[in-house]
């Protein structure tokens, strides 16, 4: 870290210091070898994520980058060896008002007479394109301010940043299909190339080297690849295997998925002249790369490095709100989050969700119960881990209850898991993140909201496809794979695609016709053995991969090596043990007969019922009569529409 308060030390200004391309300027400097004081811009320089970067030796300012301002910005800029400056169009959706403030920075940065700006700039699509393509606004505006700054003379290099990786993690992501594969899909054809960055990670070494190596007037071009849209999805699914293919969609396809995903039409004509201008002129035009990646700190990341570098999963939440997008039913959305700037964020906003900054503490309760103001269906999930505070994780989830229930919603979807300690009765007293959330349902159930669903999230699949010490499968010296714990290799397990198909779940209830005052839904696709697990995922990747069932006291050793507090293995060691003990969800029915009731819950929005037996399990005639017998009395007493019977020819 070279973060400095020495005077003697360059002052580098950096706009937009809590978002991405800032925040990665920030970080970039802060690992170079040469000193450098930052002072970083932000709105709310009391926000945890710019009060981190204080911590860190950042001088903090708040400032709002509005004409209206014009004053104020040129005094934050004072003293400044070295300003980074960004606009943010999709803040707005305006070029003109783009235009304005990036102008009007510019001539802050030439009053306080810095010796250079790095100016994160784009190509004109309607000059290079003979205006053919008039309406990617927001590549225009910066480079109508990039022509400005030639104009009035500041000594400037121009960083203009590619295409995010990160946008591939949120709305441009690849969709899963009914069969289980994935497409990309994209109005651009499958061969045209476009040049990518992790722009969190790595746009600030391409400042870093402006600063440090360039002369005025010199463009930089961040990239960390260049790659084609059927590339793209082939390495995804090769490195994550899954099926994935890329598909052009005509303009008329791509309007109209943008229409369904709540995006207003001129920002869909934008990104689809975007698309094409990019495929037929080139992202940078047609300008030579490859110097841009010379003399840089460290290489940046390629496609298949953000692909192993990130495990695809989300929140529950980014579920909810692609199921409901997807929805034929028309939804307002309001969505909340700590950081309403960070690029996940954003891609939500240009969906056309209401996304809204709230930290849920017990200390911003007023802010919470305002947050849920006016909502007719509220969504609810609490995050042990990022604390691993029972007591907190209670405290917040009966706080956003609270919220929901002052807020007189029709219904309220709970994100709950099953008590262990309960279930166990008591022999597993530590599997704190099922526990808490289980006393938070209860604790819904006795608030007045007129209907509580539990929603309860199986095993997550995303969960073996993580990298780093913390993955469920660890890569092994011989190139081989095992995933280990303690459960029975036998023993199974509810797995889900989270990010994919949890949003299903909580869609059926809130589009169900009755609400039932308590209804627990069990999410799931499928149930496994690990044995299965691994060897699913062998046939799939076509690597060798193992199940080992490991001691209680190997399993501790493992996770305490990693730095894990003993606690935390403890925990995880018996939520394990337990799973296998008496079963993931509603731990006091055998797994057998939970499966079909799992199937019965999914269904009782339209109150049907389906019904199976497997023979093959214990291969007798009378067991299975009977049994089938007992489920149709169930679905008699129950007053079923329908049975659903799977049976066959005598």
């Amino acid at each position: 870290m070279t973060i400095t308060q020495d005077s003697s030390a360059p002052l580098v200004a950096v706009v937009g210091a809590t978002g991405t391309q800032g925040g990665s300027v920030i970080k970039a400097l802060s690992e170079s070898p040469k000193p450098y004081r930052i002072r970083g811009f932000t709105r709310d320089a009391s926000k945890p994520s710019a009060q981190a970067l204080a911590k860190q030796g950042v001088e903090m300012v708040s400032v709002t980058f509005s004409v209206d301002h014009k004053e104020h910005v040129h005094k934050v800029f004072e003293g400044a060896t070295y300003a980074f400056v960004v606009t943010n169009f999709w803040e707005h959706h305006s070029m003109d008002r783009e235009v304005a403030e990036g102008k009007m920075m510019i001539d802050a940065a030439k009053a306080a007479n810095v010796r250079l700006l790095v100016w994160s700039g784009l190509e004109n699509f309607s000059d290079i394109s003979g205006g053919k393509y008039t309406h990617v606004l927001h590549f225009d505006g910066k480079a109508k301010v990039t022509a400005y700054a030639k104009e009035v003379g500041i000594p400037f290099v121009n960083v203009e940043c590619g295409q995010y990786f990160a946008n591939f993690l949120t709305m441009a992501s690849p969709k899963k299909q009914e069969d289980g594969s994935f497409i990309l899909f994209s109005p651009a054809p499958p061969d045209a190339v476009t040049p990518l960055v992790d722009t969190a990670h790595d746009y600030g070494l391409f400042v870093q080297k402006a600063i440090e190596q360039s002369e005025p007037g010199t463009e930089i071009f961040a990239h960390g690849d260049v790659i084609s849209g059927a590339d793209l999805a082939r390495q995804w699914g090769e490195v994550l295997g899954k099926k994935t293919s890329y598909v052009q969609v005509s303009e008329d396809q791509f309007k109209q998925g943008m229409a369904k995903a709540g995006v207003p039409e001129p920002v869909a004509i934008e990104l689809l002249e975007m698309y094409l201008g990019i495929a037929e002129l080139g992202y940078f035009g047609k300008k030579d790369l490859g110097p841009s990646l010379e003399g840089l700190e460290r290489a940046p990341r390629t496609w298949v490095d953000f692909i192993k570098a990130n495990d695809w999963s989300k929140v529950n939440s980014v579920s909810v709100i692609n199921a409901l997008s997807e929805s034929p039913k028309p939804y307002r959305i309001r969505a909340f989050t700590r950081d309403a700037n960070k690029d996940a964020a954003k891609a939500l906003a240009n969906r056309g969700v209401e996304v809204v900054a709230v930290n849920f503490t017990v200390e911003n309760k007023e802010e919470a119960f305002k947050a849920f103001e006016g909502a007719t269906y509220a969504f609810v999930v609490t995050n042990f881990w990022e604390h691993m505070q029972q007591d907190k994780e209670i405290a917040e989830g009966k706080m956003l209850v609270d919220a929901a229930a002052h807020a007189k919603v029709k219904l309220l979807v709970w994100s709950g898991l099953e008590s262990m300690a309960k279930a166990s009765s008591g022999k597993y007293n530590n599997v704190f993140h099922f526990d808490g959330k289980a006393m938070v349902t209860e604790y819904a159930k006795t608030v007045g909201i007129p209907a509580v669903a539990d929603v309860q999230a199986g095993m997550y699949m995303e969960n073996y496809l993580g990298t780093g010490d913390f993955a469920l499968i660890k890569k092994q010296e011989d190139g081989s794979y095992t995933i280990s714990n303690p459960a029975d290799p036998e023993s199974t397990v509810p797995l889900i695609s989270t990010v994919c198909d949890y949003g299903l779940f909580v869609r059926k209830l809130i589009e169900a016709p009755n609400h039932e005052p308590f209804t627990s839904v069990y999410t799931h696709s499928e149930v496994l053995s690990q044995k299965e697990i691994a060897r699913q995922l062998a046939e799939g990747t076509g690597k060798d991969v193992t199940y080992h069932q490991v001691s209680e006291e190997d399993f501790k050793k493992s996770w305490a090596a990693m730095g894990l507090p003993e606690i935390v293995a403890q925990e995880l060691y018996e939520g394990y043990a337990s799973h296998s003990e008496f079963g993931c969800k509603d731990a006091s029915k055998p797994l057998a007969a939970r499966r079909v009731e799992m199937v019965a819950v999914n269904l009782s929005a339209e109150n049907k019922e389906i019904a199976t037996t497997n023979f093959w399990e214990h291969g007798s005639k009378d067991k299975g009569v009977a049994e089938g017998k007992m489920m149709m009395d169930a679905a008699k007493a129950a007053i079923v529409k329908l049975l659903i019977w799977s049976g066959a020819e005598n």
